[in-house]
């Protein structure tokens, strides 16, 4: 994960050429979007400089797609249940809160519009789980053994005999530091495994699975674990462990 991070990439070198140009007051401000907070700070190209508005309540519908939005899209389809399709979008790619201050509820962008394009490619209703790929299964396996596994199985037990897990919210991140429980849930929130649920006190949340796709996505997580230790589940046992978490 270290590695990936400190990898000298397209990314890095855009920041560090919008950092040269604030330097030397040709730019006085820029607005970044799609970043994990985890790179600007490995990077160190911004410092202090930078304020994280992710979770701030007042910039919430800038982030992710409404269900108007989405109602809006639908609209311009011909020939369609819209009732049908806006309940699988909801079920699917909603449930994502980004803020423990507030409870505006959005869509997924990116796996909204994934679908939207697969479906008017032929009219029909794509698998739901089109978007993962293998490298969602590694990045996901990779941020669950930070911390040199140390909070693996804890995490791992909390989110599929409760679907949910409780720690402290973190955006600032020291990548040559250790990684506590905390940090790692965090990076998961970041990266759309898991979302707030509810606010506690201070920093303190409740975080849990946003909806049946990434339910669907942890099982299928799970199963490759029991995959790599030779543990074979008929389908029916399969099915019964989707519908617990």
């Amino acid at each position: 994960f270290i590695s990936i991070v400190n990898n000298i990439s397209f990314v890095s070198n855009f920041y560090s050429i919008i950092k040269e140009y604030y330097d030397n007051g040709i730019i006085s401000r820029v607005f970044i979007a799609g970043v994990s907070p985890i790179l600007l700070d490995e990077m160190g190209i911004f410092s202090k400089r930078y304020i994280n508005i992710s979770s701030d309540s007042k910039f919430l519908n800038m982030i992710g797609l409404s269900s108007d939005e989405v109602l809006e899209i639908i609209s311009n389809i011909k020939d369609v249940d819209k009732d049908k399709l806006f309940k699988i979008l909801l079920d699917n790619y909603s449930g994502y809160r980004y803020s423990k201050d507030s409870d505006v509820i959005s869509f997924n962008t990116s796996l909204v519009m994934r679908f939207m394009r697969e479906y008017t490619k032929v009219y029909r209703i794509p698998n739901v789980n089109l978007s993962w790929d293998k490298h969602n299964y590694n990045q996901l396996d990779i941020l669950l053994k930070l911390g040199n596994e140390k909070y693996y199985n804890e995490i791992l037990e909390s989110i599929f005999k409760q679907s949910s897990i409780t720690g402290e919210s973190f955006s600032k991140f020291d990548i040559n530091g250790e990684f506590t429980q905390d940090n790692i849930i965090s990076l998961l929130y970041y990266y759309g495994y898991v979302t707030i649920k509810e606010g506690l006190f201070g920093n303190s949340v409740i975080w849990g699975i946003p909806n049946y796709s990434i339910r669907d996505f942890w099982g299928e997580y799970f199963l490759k674990i029991l995959n790599n230790f030779g543990v074979l589940i008929d389908n029916n046992s399969i099915n019964d462990i989707f519908k617990e978490l």
